[in-house]
């Protein structure tokens, strides 16, 4: 997976273009934290979000496609899903892992597929273990990372859960 990858998922919802997301997307992120519940954004962010700086913008939208992989849902020329790993300095085999799905999408399979093809751009850059913190009610991420068909290990710790999921393995999503 590079710079240049799109496809077309088809879900419950709806068609999305996902592609990888470029500098020229920042408009894309913007409007997202004003249309989505708040619920979604604070699962996604652990906390609440009304915007982003200008600095945030160019992280979340310049990456390098080495350490950083992020994919943008896209459905009539709205971003409503965004998913991407960041590799971890101290330990260059793992990768913080997060997926985003705006509430028209969510439940629809658009989530497995975006976690799907994360796991196979991290196979790719010989990334691991992919890695991530959520709050402990957070269901639907729970059901995600649990039916990846991969092994995980789940940490507990307070109102949070921390996951690593052992890429080692074949896949089982498609």
């Amino acid at each position: 997976m590079d710079r240049d990858f799109h496809t077309i998922v088809r879900t419950r919802s709806g068609a999305v273009l996902v592609r990888s997301v470029r500098p020229d997307d920042k408009p894309f992120y913007e409007p997202g934290l004003r249309e989505y519940s708040s619920q979604a954004l604070t699962r996604r962010f652990l906390a609440s979000r009304s915007r982003f700086t200008a600095e945030e913008l160019a992280y979340i939208t310049e990456v390098d496609w080495t350490d950083h992989v992020a994919l943008v849902g896209v459905n009539h020329h709205r971003g409503v899903a965004d998913a991407r790993w960041i590799r971890l300095k101290r330990r260059p085999d793992a990768a913080e892992v997060g997926v985003f799905v705006g509430d028209p999408f969510q439940r629809s399979g658009l989530g497995r597929t975006l976690l799907a093809l994360l796991i196979e751009a991290a196979r790719e850059k010989s990334v691991r273990y992919l890695t991530g913190e959520m709050w402990r009610d957070n269901q639907p991420a729970f059901s995600l990372v649990d039916r990846c068909g991969l092994p995980v290990d789940w940490v507990l710790v307070g109102s949070t859960a921390c996951f690593e999921i052992d890429l080692g393995t074949k896949p089982v999503l498609s």
